[in-house]
């Protein structure tokens, strides 16, 4: 039997259930990019896809705590404490 693909965006909630993985990765990288916006409802939103009930990806959204993009540290003052990134 085909896995059950489901993709769900914070403050949204369900946009999609299918059997498709291309179409399930598509609206999931469709609403990453929409995450990433600073307006809009799925603006700074988590977007997570599921297989079969599983966590297949996540994206962060940007409301939380800030991290830094190469180590994933929370960030103090805009700059890593552990690699020193800004």
């Amino acid at each position: 039997m085909k896995p059950t693909y489901s993709v769900v965006v914070g403050n949204i909630g369900t946009v999609i259930t299918t059997k498709n993985a291309q179409e399930a990765v598509d609206k999931f990288l469709t609403y990453c990019d929409l995450a990433a916006l600073r307006s809009g409802r799925a603006a700074g939103e988590d977007v997570t896809l599921f297989r079969d009930e599983q966590i297949s990806r996540e994206h962060w959204g940007w409301r939380g705590d800030k991290r830094c993009i190469s180590c994933d540290h929370l960030l103090e003052d805009d700059e890593c404490p552990e690699c020193e990134q800004i």
